[in-house]
């Protein structure tokens, strides 16, 4: 008891406000407990559509029991674990992905154009460009384990995009950067209709636009947890010390 942080969400939340409230939680935890490790259960049942718990979501929004996210929405969360394991400090780590990415193009043409001739007096440098690498803290283990899951393409296309995610803090933008757009071919390409993307612009510009939007007030939070977010302990080196002693794991 007094080690649990169980933050009761609503039926059909959605990418946006999960990825605050997790950031809030997660971020809260690691600061009071500062853990040697962190263990994520992903589960794909919470996925908008899956068969089994969210199913009647497609039809009335109103008799759905489930949540409403999306494989991306669920790889960014293992994306900043991993980042966080790497040693990143939150301000890096939730900078906007959209202003990375423009980054790395604008270093890229800068090489481009350079290579081509371009007179390197007259062109800007890319060290004008490019952000400094952010500074790291304490390293972590992770250990990223499966869950439930019931439509078969969806949840291959979560664990797939997760899979990336957890490599971030050794390669940042395998996730968001590396990955083809498309489903590769094979035998059960089919099921992956009638998009067959395999990562959706459309939730990757919902969840780079909240970043934007939402810089250090995450101001839903409150409003959908109630107090129970807030509840983040202050621990001193002697009560973690204790902690490590005894195998105690914190559970949110």
């Amino acid at each position: 008891l007094g080690y649990n942080l169980n933050v009761p969400l609503p039926a059909g939340i959605g990418d946006v406000q999960f990825i605050q409230i997790y950031r809030k939680a997660l971020f809260g935890l690691v600061k009071a407990y500062n853990p040697h490790a962190l263990v994520l259960c992903v589960g794909a049942d919470g996925l908008e559509g899956d068969e089994l718990v969210s199913g009647s979501l497609g039809i009335d929004d109103a008799t759905g029991e489930g949540w409403t996210l999306s494989p991306e929405g669920l790889a960014e969360c293992v994306r900043i674990a991993a980042a966080l394991c790497a040693g990143l400090y939150e301000d890096d780590i939730c900078a906007s992905p959209m202003e990375k990415q423009e980054e790395k193009k604008v270093s890229a043409s800068l090489e481009a154009g350079n290579s081509n001739g371009i007179d390197s007096d007259h062109a800007p440098c890319a060290k004008d460009v490019k952000s400094e690498k952010p500074k790291r803290g304490n390293r972590r283990k992770l250990l990223i384990l499966g869950g439930g899951g019931y439509t078969p393409a969806q949840t291959s296309r979560t664990y797939l995009l997760c899979t990336a995610a957890a490599c971030e803090g050794a390669r940042p933008g395998m996730l968001w950067s590396d990955l083809p757009k498309d489903i590769p071919s094979h035998d059960y390409f089919p099921r992956y209709g009638p998009m067959f993307e395999l990562v959706s612009e459309q939730k990757k510009s919902q969840i780079f636009t909240s970043y934007s939007s939402v810089k250090t007030e995450i101001s839903p939070v409150k409003e959908i947890c109630g107090d129970e977010i807030e509840r983040c302990p202050q621990v001193t080196d002697s009560d973690r010390q204790i902690l490590r002693e005894s195998n105690r794991a914190i559970e949110l």
